[in-house]
């Protein structure tokens, strides 16, 4: 596993679960064809769309957050770090806007500026399915992910989110982590608070790379 900051976090494959990989149809063998990303050495190669890959299925065990007020979740929020994720290379000025659609839909538009300083967005929409747990399918290029899970973990509603996001890819799973505030400079306290619930939940604070949120405006 190896991580370059800023830029993309791959994990190797052996050759047997490449195979294992190829082995799809349809839209799944489309997606793996899209996540390929280059052949690092003979004995391993390099996916690059997620952010951690590792063998074996998603954890069955996560806890998300009971009760869920979506209508105090809408509005906007900031990236304050996530792992590392290819359709985020380099974006600086995160952030995510959420507005209702319908009862149980929402939608979800993510903003940056690349590093050429050009703003860039990503649309999409989500559907609620559980509690804390929504299932978003995006435009653009950003639909090649198919439905993507954004789980909540936990909330205050009012400083921090941590947000969580697995997909299985035939014997391997990928992991996404962000962690969202509603300021563009959180106090240390709300970062720590959102922190501990990563731990809580067995995720590394290793892959985690803190978004530029300056000179936004």
């Amino acid at each position: 596993m190896s991580m370059v900051r800023g830029k993309c976090f791959v994990e190797c494959l052996p050759h047997e679960s490449i195979a294992k990989l190829s082995q799809t149809d349809g839209a799944r063998h489309h997606e793996v064809d899209n996540i390929v990303q280059n052949v690092s050495s003979p004995a391993c190669l390099c996916v690059g769309v997620w952010s951690k890959v590792n063998l074996g299925a998603c954890p069955r065990y996560i806890n998300t957050v009971q009760n869920f007020d979506i209508e105090a979740y809408l509005g906007t929020w900031y990236e304050y770090s996530k792992y590392p994720f290819a359709y985020e290379i380099d974006g600086r000025c995160v952030k995510h806007d959420y507005e209702t659609l319908s009862e149980n839909k929402i939608s979800v538009l993510a903003t940056q500026f690349s590093s050429l300083n050009v703003q860039t967005s990503t649309d999409g929409v989500a559907k609620i399915v559980d509690p804390g747990k929504l299932s978003v399918r995006f435009n653009g290029l950003a639909a090649l992910l198919g439905l993507t899970d954004y789980w909540v973990l936990a909330t205050d509603y009012e400083n921090y989110a941590v947000v969580y996001s697995c997909k299985n890819l035939a014997d391997a799973h990928a992991k996404n982590v962000w962690i969202l505030t509603r300021e563009r400079d959180p106090a240390e306290d709300v970062v720590t608070d959102a922190e501990d619930v990563l731990i809580s939940n067995g995720l590394s604070l290793d892959p985690l790379i803190v978004t530029d949120q300056t000179d936004c405006e």
